[in-house]
């Protein structure tokens, strides 16, 4: 359409003709609508970082392989921790975990893991500064077709 806008890439590489006079060519590639579909993630995910900051909620994963722990910042402040942005062992998150409700949320876990049922519970945990608060979790489990299970990524709340 004559006149009309678009985002571009544009890729060139110089040379010499046969002649030796200079050259240059250029490839241009119409990406609008990458950068509208990258644009309109953008704003997705403003709005779903607002939702959860509005909610105090946190997301995490937790890799059944390496038996890491992803979790954001505010999932984090739930079990007291300051922001580490760097992967944990689940073993952290476990240890926190207030002492009568250990069973219980590994019976949930397993049923989540074992059984592809929903992770949603509420139990208790220690902050490091001795006091007990309550939180919720909910989660699925995470797997490819024919594949046991990867991980479990959820959110949790206080």
């Amino acid at each position: 359409m004559a006149g009309a806008k678009f985002v571009a890439n544009v890729e060139g590489v110089t040379g010499a003709s046969a002649t030796g006079a200079a050259t240059v060519q250029l490839a241009v590639m119409d990406v609008s609508a990458l950068n509208a579909e990258v644009e309109r993630r953008k704003r997705s995910e403003e709005r779903l970082d607002l939702a959860l900051a509005a909610s105090n909620t946190g997301v995490w994963v937790w890799a059944f392989a390496t038996n890491a722990l992803e979790w954001d910042e505010r999932a984090q402040a739930c079990f007291g921790r300051p922001h580490d942005p760097n992967p944990t062992s689940f073993a952290v998150l476990q240890a926190a975990v207030y002492a009568p409700d250990v069973l219980p949320l590994q019976r949930a876990l397993q049923a989540a893991i074992k059984r592809d049922q929903p992770l949603d519970i509420e139990f208790r945990v220690q902050w490091p500064d001795g006091t007990v608060h309550y939180l919720g979790a909910h989660g699925k489990v995470r797997s490819m077709p024919s594949a046991s299970p990867s991980a479990l990524s959820g959110w949790c709340t206080t």
